[in-house]
């Protein structure tokens, strides 16, 4: 069962949040690392996910619609949750594809690409490192922080492979 937008919300819903709001709010707070989504996959996902009988609207105040997971979403999300993973994903990388197309470009350009995605790194470095502090005193955090480790070792072995790539370029 292939990874889509509304198993995700699904699994989200399954924590207690309610609206299309605080299941934006996590998914930017923590899944955007590994996994981006917007509200406009967040509410059709959500409207589907009602069609098809895993979540039901419990209320609604205006526009601010709220959600919970039926049981049969609950027999859903497990049934996706041990299905077998098919694909870890292709990541979208600019600097890898510029750096491929290096030899139109002169050796100084090619060096600040990396040297830029090497402070994007850092930065991102400082945020995982705050959120394993807010994390580490969570009761419930142990799986959010193997994913969160996972993004720690694949910043830290990118920013090894900037300095030696930065080092063969000088």
């Amino acid at each position: 069962m292939k990874t889509e937008a509304k198993w995700i919300v699904l699994g989200i819903l399954s924590g207690g949040c309610r609206t299309g709001y605080e299941i934006k709010k996590v998914i930017d707070n923590s899944f955007e690392h590994f996994w981006k989504m917007s509200y406009g996959q967040i509410y059709p996902a959500l409207k589907t996910l009602v069609k098809e009988g895993y979540v039901s609207q419990i209320g609604s105040d205006g526009d601010r619609k709220e959600y919970e997971i039926t049981e049969a979403g609950k027999h859903k999300l497990h049934d996706w949750l041990v299905a077998p993973i098919y694909d870890s994903g292709l990541h979208k990388n600019e600097l890898l594809v510029k750096l491929f197309f290096g030899n139109e470009m002169n050796r100084e350009h090619a060096f600040h690409h990396i040297c830029e995605h090497e402070r994007l790194l850092q930065g991102k470095m400082k945020v995982y490192e705050q959120m394993e502090k807010q994390l580490s005193i969570h009761p419930g955090a142990e799986f959010w922080l193997y994913t969160l480790d996972y993004g720690k070792e694949v910043a830290k072995a990118e920013l090894q492979w900037c300095k030696k790539t930065k080092e063969k370029l000088k």
